[in-house]
Formats: C-alpha cells, sequence, structure tokens
C-alpha cells in the first residue's frame, strides 16, 4: 500500500492535498497552517525538528487534539510536557508516540552512515516520516512538497510568515540543505536495501536531486 510524506516547501498548494484525501499520508511541523484552505488531513504527524529559540509549544497541543497518531521527538516532547504542567494546559495524550532522540549528529550535523532503530533523526521531520512509513510496511513512499534550496533570511515555506524570516540565516539555510539532500540519499538507500521504492513528486521538481522523480498528477486517476 502506497503513503505519501508530506514537505511544506513551497510548491505545496491545497488541491495536492485534497488529492490525498483517500491516501495515506504524514504531514510535519506546521502543516496545519494550510487546513484552513483544505478538508484533508494527514494520516500521522511528526515532529522531529527543534531548537531552542523555535519551541511550537501550541502546535503541537494543536495536533495532539487533532485525533491521528502524533510522532514527537522526545527531548521536544519533555520540553512540551513541561509547558503543559507550568500553565495547565493538558493535552490529549493517547494519540502521542514518542520517538526517542538519537545522538550521533552533532552541532556540526555528522552522521551516521545508516538508519538505526528505532528511527533517525538526521535530516529532520520528513526523513524520519519516511523510516516511519517504511517500519509501518508502505511501499512505494512518494515525498511532496520537498522543493530544496532553502535561502537564509527568506520565505521557503508554503505559506508567508511559517517562520520567522530571521530564524534561518545562511548558513542555517545551507546546513539544511546539506542535511537534508543526505537524509534523503541515505533513505533512498536503506529503501532500496528494504525492497521499498521511494520516489519524489514534488511539484516542478526538487533541488535535492536524491530520489527518483514521478509527475504528481500521473499518481491520480
Amino acid at each position: 500500500m502506497r503513503a505519501f510524506v508530506v514537505g511544506n516547501g513551497p510548491s505545496l498548494k491545497a488541491e495536492q492535498l485534497n488529492k490525498l484525501i483517500p491516501e495515506v499520508s504524514f504531514g510535519v511541523n506546521r502543516i496545519h497552517l494550510i487546513y484552513n484552505q483544505t478538508r484533508w488531513r494527514p494520516t500521522h504527524w511528526v515532529m522531529m525538528d527543534f531548537s531552542n529559540s523555535l519551541f511550537y509549544k501550541e502546535d503541537i497541543h494543536l495536533h495532539s487534539r487533532q485525533g491521528y497518531p502524533c510522532h514527537i521527538r522526545s527531548d521536544i516532547m519533555a520540553k512540551f510536557l513541561e509547558w503543559c504542567v507550568r500553565d495547565k494546559n493538558w493535552p490529549t495524550l493517547e494519540n502521542m508516540n514518542i520517538v526517542e532522540r538519537c545522538s550521533h549528529i552533532d552541532i556540526e550535523r555528522h552522521t551516521a552512515d545508516a538508519w538505526h532503530e528505532p528511527v533517525c533523526q538526521m535530516g529532520g521531520s520528513v526523513p524520519t516520516a519516511i523510516q516511519l512509513a517504511v517500519q509501518m510496511g508502505y511501499s512505494p513512499i512518494y515525498t511532496i512538497g520537498m522543493d530544496g534550496n532553502k535561502k537564509g533570511n527568506a520565505e521557503n515555506n508554503f505559506i508567508a510568515g511559517y517562520i520567522d524570516r530571521d530564524a534561518v540565516d545562511v548558513h542555517k539555510a545551507m546546513v539544511a540543505n546539506e542535511s537534508t539532500k543526505l537524509a534523503l540519499s541515505i533513505a533512498k538507500r536503506e529503501c532500496n536495501g528494504r525492497g521499498v521504492q521511494l520516489i519524489d513528486a514534488t511539484i516542478g521538481g526538487s533541488s535535492y536531486k536524491s530520489l527518483p522523480e514521478v509527475d504528481f498528477y500521473d499518481l491520480f486517476d
């Protein structure tokens, strides 16, 4: 059974998501900012991207109440629960799954050469969602909204204001591009070794060029 992993790049539009309504899909990070434009909701939500300056506690709380499974990095979950206790703002915990944080990535983004269990956080939420989809037995897996070529101090997502433009400078954007490209290359190799098809269907193509490509609209009758 196939699944779609939805990145949050500028090519992502609500009409693409509407086509995914009957499909298995994985949304990530601030995907809810497009909810007011579409009836689509992801089958799973994944949150692996985090820094002390960017902690979207209200976003996590929103997703915790949507009913679909939420997969959240362990240190993010710990920080979130601390906030809940302090502010007495209780989430729905039944559908929240902790993803143990792996420790192989240092500040320079050095990484392991392969996936490892339970999941590898290399590259952030999208590569983690891919690995979760593989663990759940899906194939083929298609990625969309993975435009790449992020720029510093710029809008790099499907909606203006997705993130503070000044939160990602030129160096951080470069590191994000490099680590995501590497993570997708690792994902492709790991999927091939497991007999899983991993294909990019980003509208307009992806600058990462790590995966084979297909036209998104050719996937639907």
